[in-house]
């Protein structure tokens, strides 16, 4: 009889990182559902219908007076993208928040913060032709105001109280909508982290 901690592929042991150590395969049920919370925030992540795994990662926290939340979804197309997502979402929070509590400003301690996930994420990589990856979208939100920072076709949105919401974002997309930015060794100029498309947009406050 199969045991819980046994491949769903093979029959092998799985290891901590949801993925088995005989045949190296994701377990689908590893990670299917999330759900979190920091101070007055939630965050729930669904594997869905259509992935065999969870490729999305979500992480949030708190620094002083603000409110700091990550999402990254892994590229389907490279290797282990939900490890990837999840390294990156939970760098580039505890980053931000660090910078945030040290009185950086909020921009700077973003788009800091998003250099530094970078890095993790490359460091991941065997070599340019294997390198996990992923997008990145971070949201800050305060007394100030609210910033938001990407890289990617991930999104943030601003939803009021009262009226129309709105993006903070817009898709790093080229032709045909393919995707045109990334956190990964393989993404152009990633190794020099200077050269990455990092934005970042400011919403005061309300």
């Amino acid at each position: 009889m199969r045991g819980s901690s046994d491949c769903v592929h093979c029959g092998g042991t799985v290891a901590p990182d949801g993925h088995c150590w005989d045949c190296g395969k994701a377990q689908p049920a590893f990670r299917a559902r999330v759900e979190i919370a920091s101070g007055g925030a939630a965050a729930v992540s669904d594997r869905g219908l259509r992935r065999g795994v969870n490729a999305d990662a979500v992480a949030l926290t708190t620094a002083v007076a603000w409110t700091v939340g990550v999402v990254c979804d892994g590229v389907s197309m490279s290797p282990r993208p939900e490890r990837v997502a999840q390294v990156a979402a939970e760098v580039g929070a505890a980053s931000t928040a660090a910078r945030l509590r040290a009185g950086v400003l909020p921009e700077t301690a973003l788009t800091a913060a998003a250099a530094r996930a970078a890095h993790a994420v490359a460091a991941l990589a065997g070599s340019v032709h294997d390198a996990p990856a992923c997008t990145y979208v971070a949201g800050i939100a305060g007394p100030d105001g609210v910033w938001a920072c990407w890289v990617g076709d991930s999104r943030a949105y601003w939803l009021p109280d009262t009226g129309p919401g709105m993006a903070l974002t817009e898709d790093d997309s080229g032709a045909h909508g393919a995707l045109a930015a990334w956190l990964g060794a393989d993404a152009g100029g990633h190794d020099n982290v200077s050269a990455l498309l990092i934005r970042v947009r400011a919403l005061g406050p309300s």
